[in-house]
């Protein structure tokens, strides 16, 4: 058995199982919010969650990433298949849910179009083609700020 690491965002701490079963407590009482399965059951989950802009990620063994609302009440806002097994935790980074498959790593998120100066970092540069509420950012290449 995995144990993800649990996520604290907002009021609430969620632990999901390796077998999906997703509960949510409230932070200041312990007071227990819901338990409810994300996935099909059968689904692995061995990656921890991220979250942000009021939203949970849970990256499935099955492939899928599943959305989930984050607050007291229970709601998967999207599923979002990936094509290959996820394993590996997701990073948040401007703005960009980056996702490591069995295969692939893939940026999600809204394109960047601009190049930054002046800068220390990597600018990202893409195009996008998605669905359901994920962008998948293809034909990426990085360039280093001058």
């Amino acid at each position: 058995n995995y144990m993800q690491t649990p996520i604290i965002y907002g009021e609430y701490l969620y632990a999901c199982m390796d077998n999906g079963v997703l509960t949510c407590y409230q932070t200041e009482t312990g007071e227990l919010v819901y338990r409810k399965r994300i996935g099909r059951g059968g689904t692995g989950f061995t990656a921890s969650p991220v979250a942000s802009d009021g939203k949970l990620f849970f990256p499935g063994e099955d492939g899928n990433i599943y959305v989930v609302k984050a607050g007291r009440e229970f709601e998967i806002v999207a599923t979002n298949p990936m094509g290959d097994v996820c394993m590996a935790t997701p990073a948040i980074s401007d703005g960009a849910l980056i996702v490591r498959t069995a295969r692939h790593v893939y940026a999600i998120g809204k394109p960047v179009d601009r190049v930054a100066s002046g800068c220390d970092r990597a600018v990202i540069r893409c195009r996008s083609a998605g669905k359901r509420g994920l962008r998948i950012l293809k034909r990426c290449r990085v360039r280093r700020c001058r």
